[in-house]
């Protein structure tokens, strides 16, 4: 049986190596060297997250956001008052840290209780939510740099295999009437992508598009 490890303030060290501060809404978010720096497709999503939180008929919604990274999403959803709870999980044991301090940090800006924990997607997590964010690596694995960082944009051959694999694991993690928020990007096999949702009975209800540098960024809204 699984145990989820959650990870309390009193346990970080919290030895971040500071890069920048980034100001989103009403949050201010650390970043730090290693750790996914929120960029186009974090502020994409989080315009996402927001309209998905709201459209929400029952209060106290329960969220995971996996592949945390510096916390920003998870945080954005934490701020609204129907979240009950957000669980911000990642693979990455410094992003986890960072994403703590980033909680601790905006802690008075917070609403829904947070906790943390290490985890391969789902690997280590068996609640279930109301809704899942996933801002996925999504970069064809040809078209990466290759180096110690590459696994924060590397999405497999495709683009896409993390974020089929991802699929498969939230299906069985999401409440009745919940929702997956999922990016991808224009680089990557969109079409493969879209029927391999559909194989799956899920179906994607919304869409948002952001052009950055050489590629398009794609935002879905899923349902199951």
């Amino acid at each position: 049986m699984l145990t989820e490890r959650i990870y309390t303030y009193s346990e970080c060290s919290l030895r971040l190596a500071g890069v920048a501060l980034i100001e989103y809404s009403n949050l201010v978010i650390k970043t730090s060297e290693g750790v996914y720096e929120p960029a186009e497709d974090t502020f994409l999503t989080a315009e996402f997250v927001e309209r998905a939180v709201e459209s929400f008929g029952k209060d106290r919604i329960d969220i995971v956001d996996i592949g945390t990274g510096t916390g920003l999403l998870g945080l954005v959803a934490a701020s609204k008052d129907n979240v009950n709870s957000v669980m911000l999980a990642d693979v990455d044991k410094n992003a986890v840290e960072l994403a703590e301090y980033n909680y601790v940090a905006n802690k008075h800006a917070l609403l829904a209780e947070c906790s943390f924990i290490y985890s391969d997607l789902f690997s280590n997590i068996v609640r279930h939510f109301d809704l899942i964010i996933f801002n996925a690596p999504y970069l064809r694995h040809e078209k990466n740099t290759e180096g110690e960082t590459s696994k924060q944009w590397d999405g497999g051959k495709e683009g896409i295999e993390i974020s089929i694999r991802f699929l498969e694991q939230a299906k069985e993690h999401l409440n009745e009437g919940g929702c997956i928020v999922l990016v991808a990007s224009s680089l990557s096999n969109l079409r493969m992508l879209e029927k391999k949702i559909k194989g799956m009975d899920m179906r994607i209800v919304d869409r948002g598009t952001a052009h950055a540098f050489f590629e398009d960024i794609v935002v879905m809204l899923i349902r199951a």
